[in-house]
């Protein structure tokens, strides 16, 4: 099985890229297109599923992720039961440190705010994964997923997270672009972090405007 390729990105859409290594033009499911250039060279770590149709052919399909953390963190969704590859994708469209950081504190009423999780899954997933990430007994190959990733978001931050999301929702912003302001508000959550609620809503309206160049509130 292949563990990363490097290639160049032919085309995109909503779910898939077309990478092309060595005259090959490989179909990758990934997320986050928007950071995926066309015609550009990207690195993608791969998880291959093999399935049999029912003509007894072997089925592949490939799942692409920017880091190595991403691919792990999938890889660990799937271990559990009624999790499959649409759904671990779903999940990790959100940040894997904040995912990470939620779980371990056993943060049910956040985790089913938050793109791809439902109240039912929020509270399997704690209760399967919140043990093994707290004590960092995930196994990959025999190897941990790396724990040094940042851990900028504190308690307080953490505790603003659903009134950020229900504030926008209201206002009618999309689901991805409230994870995209979610997750650069969380990239920057020390210096935003003595922000009261209406300040950090406000930062997220501006980052959305600028990722889209104009407002995405529906229409009534």
């Amino acid at each position: 099985m292949y563990e990363y390729i490097v290639g160049k990105i032919n085309y995109t859409n909503t779910n898939y890229v077309i990478l092309e290594n060595n005259f090959i033009g490989y179909k990758v499911f990934v997320n986050g297109i928007d950071n995926l250039d066309l015609n550009a060279f990207h690195r993608l770590y791969l998880y291959t599923r093999v399935t049999q149709n029912n003509k007894g052919n072997f089925v592949y399909e490939y799942y692409g992720f920017k880091t190595i953390n991403e691919k792990f963190f999938f890889e660990l969704l799937l271990t559990l039961n009624g999790i499959g590859p649409k759904t671990a994708m779903a999940i990790l469209k959100n940040d894997v440190s904040l995912l990470k950081k939620l779980i371990k504190s056993n943060d049910i009423k956040t985790l089913e705010t938050l793109p791809g999780f439902t109240n039912k899954l929020s509270i399997m997933i704690v209760n399967q994964l919140g043990y093994k990430l707290r004590n960092e007994i995930i196994d990959n190959k025999n190897s941990t997923i790396n724990s040094q990733e940042n851990d900028s978001l504190d308690n307080n931050w953490m505790e603003k997270i659903p009134d950020i999301v229900n504030s926008l929702k209201v206002l009618g912003y999309k689901k991805q672009d409230i994870e995209y302001a979610l997750n650069e508000l969380e990239n920057n959550s020390n210096t935003n972090n003595g922000l009261d609620i209406n300040d950090l809503v406000s930062e997220a309206i501006k980052t959305i405007i600028n990722k889209n160049g104009h407002t995405t509130i529906k229409a009534n």
